[in-house]
């Protein structure tokens, strides 16, 4: 068995390879990275959706 490519499927990796290295990568790195300064507000908005997973995860009495 073979997979031919086609011409939506090679956009589609293309643009998933693309926004992984120009977009999630560094991202990520920001988030992190004990030296990113506190005040990015890419680290903040991050630390705010841990915080209130967490306090979700309390309220509902789950395993952390």
């Amino acid at each position: 068995n073979r997979y031919q490519l086609t011409a939506q499927g090679l956009k589609t990796a293309m643009f998933f390879t693309r926004a992984y290295a120009r977009l999630l990568r560094p991202a990520l790195a920001e988030i992190t990275d004990t030296k990113t300064p506190i005040d990015s507000k890419l680290r903040a908005a991050f630390d705010r959706v841990n915080r209130l997973i967490d306090q979700r995860c309390e309220d509902l009495k789950l395993a952390v």
